[in-house]
């Protein structure tokens, strides 16, 4: 990136003109309130999986949609809401 450029994307993020964006590991090491990591997608999957009685890990969309055609969206939602807090 030229010079100019960059002091030009420097300054826009100095001035809240920005958006910053990362990679899906970033934030690996973020932890809830109740310390604890936050779960990865496999992770996620495996525990819905179980929830819907499933002895094979399903992919995290499938899992989900499972636990949605059994329950509603908001069950799926007050499900995971206190693992992200």
């Amino acid at each position: 990136m030229a010079e100019s450029h960059m002091t030009s994307a420097i300054e826009g993020a100095m001035e809240g003109n920005a958006v910053l964006f990362v990679g899906s590991g970033f934030s690996r090491s973020a932890r809830n309130l109740k310390n604890e990591s936050l779960k990865t997608a496999p992770e996620l999957a495996k525990h819905l999986s179980n929830e819907c009685g499933l002895q094979d890990v399903a992919s995290l969309e499938d899992a989900a949609g499972l636990f949605v055609s059994k329950h509603t969206p908001a069950e799926l939602i007050a499900y995971w809401r206190p693992s992200f807090r």
